[in-house]
């Protein structure tokens, strides 16, 4: 491990090739200070370079893109530039919220060389400001009581993804009730917690590491290879997304939220007849605000779409929205399903629920099953909702190798049947006799189905398929569109029939903005149908069986 200090924060590298404080004199510093800038250090990875400057908030823009340009300029004809750049700019108070973090980000993008220019000397690949604020809260804390820390993530673009295991690491922010704390933020665990009284009074950690370190007290076994996915099968495996649910099982329903909160590209898709959304015209790709800071998939019919309100309190006392003027106005689409069949259909989630949601959203491992938006979900309905079994909330994602990353979570709901998409096989379907899931496209072929022969078809506006792709790929709010579209087959894919005109099919996109790699696109549009398809199969398996409602792995069978 390389630890360097900067005035009153300390950054410690590990698993790093070298690390330089390189705004000094000597034989790690450049020397030229009376002519040229200097970030305060520069860190070599197996991967890559990270050029890191650490200023107050007030720091103009040319002054930090001046300081990026000289400092690759004498790195370069020292020979010592032929890696991707990172540029990082942590701003060490609490001045700055995560919208401004962002809007810093932008302007640092706008100024610096890009990807997109690639015969540029001195393109940077990825760059993102950050904050790192350092108070104590009361004066007369024993330097060595115990300490707490809160943080508020980052964005985790941050530390590029080109690396697979790659640690988040800046909180934006990290209160210390302690003196003379020192904290750790290991972003390969995804967590942050305290090492103790330490020196200087005040520090931070960056973590580079190739593998994936066990926090202290871990009972896991084994060790990480280098370069080892940490991947979750969780819709936060991309870097910058949170999700949460508010599950209300013995009323039979509740809200799941994914938060970007530095804003994350959107788009939408919605191919269901009969479906309950909000803000989804703001997603077409030509109206004005591309950035999205959350989806809400809700439980609760149309009543549920209030949730969203509770999200936006969420946000806004977060800093994070869309900023008009002096205000900020967080932009969060909704889709719901009907679950007022399940349970006690008077209890809906509100504006309270969704800030439940919000306040439990992790970076960690999203629960599936009958949780969050999928607790009162039901599938199969061709014989009407008592034969119905049950469905749930299920994720998936993809490593697709290079940093890049493919993800969605699915809310199953649908009318129709729930086939493994690889095999066939039937999972879930509306239930017969006997009790066994049957096929439903048997069913509507049937030529007696619909007359008076006993067999009630499926409630208008009761059914639906709702999700969110996500990606940490770059892409225009038209691909955002395309991508969600391309979601649709994966729902085509396991659930049959699937976008009926008594089905609400509904498929949001968010892309994180972290990877620039246009030519990716078309990957991740040939693989989020399986994906999609995953998702769904996987809330299938995981469901409960509730008020009735069978699941996969209960009464009906297998």
């Amino acid at each position: 491990m390389i630890t360097l200090d900067e005035g009153s924060l300390r950054f410690s590298f590990d698993n790093v090739v070298d690390a330089r404080k390189f705004d000094e004199p000597g034989a790690e510093g450049h020397g030229l200070s009376h002519c040229m800038k200097a970030v305060d250090f520069i860190v070599e990875t197996p991967r890559f370079y990270a050029f890191i400057e650490v200023k107050g908030s007030g720091a103009p823009v040319r002054d930090l893109v001046g300081k990026y340009r000289d400092s690759f300029l004498y790195e370069w004809a020292s020979g010592r530039a032929e890696k991707p750049c990172y540029y990082w700019v942590v701003f060490k108070n609490d001045r700055l919220g995560p919208a401004a973090l962002v809007a810093r980000t932008d302007d640092l993008k706008r100024e610096l060389p890009s990807r997109a220019r690639e015969a540029n000397l001195g393109r940077v690949r990825s760059c993102t400001a950050a904050g790192c604020s350092t108070s104590h809260r009361g004066t007369n804390a024993s330097p060595t009581a115990p300490s707490r820390v809160w943080t508020h993530p980052t964005s985790h673009s941050l530390v590029p993804r080109k690396l697979r295991a790659i640690a988040p690491v800046l909180p934006t922010q990290a209160i210390l009730d302690t003196p003379r704390a020192c904290a750790r933020f290991d972003g390969a665990a995804r967590r942050s917690y305290p090492l103790g009284a330490a020196d200087p009074a005040w520090a931070a950690s960056l973590y580079f590491t190739e593998g994936a370190p066990e926090p202290p007290g871990s009972t896991a076994t084994g060790t990480a290879t280098q370069g080892a996915s940490l991947m979750t099968g969780s819709l936060t495996d991309i870097p910058g997304l949170t999700a949460g649910h508010y599950t209300d099982a013995a009323n039979g329903t509740g809200c799941t939220v994914a938060l970007a909160l530095n804003g994350a590209v959107g788009g939408v898709d919605v191919r269901g007849a009969s479906p309950g959304t909000r803000e989804t015209d703001l997603l077409r790709s030509e109206n004005t605000v591309a950035l999205v800071n959350g989806v809400v998939l809700s439980g609760g019919s149309a009543y549920g779409l209030s949730a969203a309100d509770g999200v936006m309190r969420f946000l806004e006392e977060r800093g994070a929205g869309h900023r008009v003027g002096d205000h900020v106005v967080p932009i969060v689409p909704a889709a719901i399903i009907f679950d007022l069949g399940v349970g006690d259909g008077s209890v809906r989630p509100g504006s309270a629920e969704g800030y439940a949601a919000a306040c439990a959203a992790t970076a960690g491992s999203l629960a599936q099953g009958s949780v969050g938006a999928g607790t009162g979900a039901t599938v199969g309905k061709a014989l009407g909702r008592e034969r119905a079994m049950k469905g749930g909330l299920g994720c998936a994602s993809l490593d697709l190798g290079d940093g890049l990353m493919l993800a969605a979570l699915a809310v199953v709901n649908a009318v129709g049947s729930i086939h493994d998409p690889d095999s066939g096989a039937l999972l879930a379907g509306p239930r017969g006799a006997d009790g066994a899931p049957l096929e439903s496209a048997p069913i509507y072929a049937d030529h007696a189905y619909g007359k008076d022969d006993g067999r009630r078809g499926p409630e208008p506006l009761g059914n639906t398929t709702i999700g969110v792709v996500a990606t940490n790929l770059a892409l225009t709010k038209a691909q955002a569109n395309r991508l969600a579209m391309t979601a649709h087959d994966g729902i085509a894919l396991a659930v049959r029939p699937a976008h009926t005109p008594r089905d609400g099919d509904t498929m949001f996109a968010l892309a994180a903005g972290e990877i620039d790699a246009p030519d990716e696109f078309t990957r991740l549009c040939a693989l989020t149908p399986t994906v999609v398809a995953r998702a769904i199969v996987s809330g299938v398996m995981h469901a409960e069986s509730l008020h009735g409602f069978p699941a996969f792995n209960g009464e009906a069978g297998r």
